[in-house]
């Protein structure tokens, strides 16, 4: 054994001897090398084969209707609705709008009075006369023709 030989030791007292022995660990380790054994070649070609397919092709077209509406909104409504598979697109313009209105100011309420007042004044009056006179008449005549 190489320990034997180690001189490792100590004196106790009352003669005793202790001895020391080294703990040892051994590890191993593990290496990969690459050989080469053989060699593979791959080639690929690509062969053309004709086959029929049934491929789905979808064409859409759009129709487009004007439809005149010229109603008068209290709001704006939604820019686009759909309503089934129709998209309706809401076309709007903004109109000012001046109003002629009358407006109640005021108002006067006007009432007539009248008094009667007694006032005594001097005015001329006119009357007129007319007097007849016959002439070469009875005056008995005159009353019978009163």
């Amino acid at each position: 054994m190489p320990y034997e030989n180690d001189n490792r030791h100590e004196n106790l007292p009352g003669g005793e001897e202790k001895k020391v022995i080294p703990v040892v660990e051994e590890f191993a380790t593990v290496k990969k090398e690459m050989h080469e054994t053989g060699k593979v070649i791959i080639s690929k070609t690509t062969e053309e084969v004709l086959k029929q397919l049934d491929i789905p092709l979808v064409s859409e077209t759009i129709e487009v209707k004007r439809i005149i509406k010229n109603e008068v909104l209290d709001e704006a409504p939604a820019a686009v609705r759909y309503e089934g598979d129709v998209m309706i697109v809401s076309v709007v313009q903004e109109i000012v709008e001046i109003k002629k209105r009358i407006e109640l100011i005021e108002e006067l309420h006007i009432t007539r009075n009248q008094t009667v007042l007694h006032e005594k004044r001097d005015m001329p009056l006119r009357k007129e006369r007319v007097e007849v006179k016959r002439e070469g008449i009875d005056k008995n005549e005159n009353n019978n023709h009163k």
